[in-house]
């Protein structure tokens, strides 16, 4: 029995790469992008959401906000990786595009620009509100530390008032 070989898609030896049909490859790579833009506008949402909570100091509706915001980041991550073939060669698959094309491809990796710039800004301002709380806590805990040490060392100096004198004739 014969083997049969294929050949590689690369060599451009009888199979057409998917890269030589913009047809095929551009409006799968505006459909990524467009799933892209919808995650990180539900990250966007989800980061206004945090900030409200920092500041309304409700720390556990917070951590279970961060655990729902890692599943986009988790779908995010995923498209990147589809998204890699194209961007990597981008500048030389670009032309291939129709213009139409094109400039919606450009629009929405505009668009992704523009969203990652906003929720980074956000979340630049919710870790600095999120140190200052940090700070406000340890300063009130060492306060509290100092009360206690000082009533311990009040108390430990004989605060307990005895007498003294006595009267004792009655």
């Amino acid at each position: 029995m014969a083997e049969v070989h294929s050949p590689d898609p690369g060599s451009g030896a009888g199979i057409p790469s998917p890269h030589d049909r913009p047809e095929v490859w551009g409006p799968r790579l505006l459909r990524i992008l467009e799933q892209q833009v919808g995650q990180f506008q539900e990250l966007d949402g989800m980061s206004r959401e945090q900030a409200a909570l920092i500041s309304a100091g409700r720390s556990d509706e917070l951590l279970s906000l961060l655990g729902a915001r890692q599943v986009v980041v988790d779908r995010i991550t995923r498209l990147n990786g589809e998204l890699e073939p194209f961007l990597a060669s981008w500048k030389s698959l670009a032309d291939d595009l129709p213009a139409h094309l094109r400039d919606d491809v450009r629009g929405r990796m505009q668009e992704l620009d523009e969203l990652v710039r906003t929720i980074a800004a956000r979340d630049d301002a919710d870790q600095r509100a999120l140190e200052q709380r940090r700070v406000g806590v340890q300063d009130e805990l060492a306060a509290l530390s100092r009360n206690r040490n000082a009533v311990a060392a009040y108390a430990s100096n004989g605060a307990v008032n005895r007498p003294h004198y006595q009267d004792r004739s009655g």
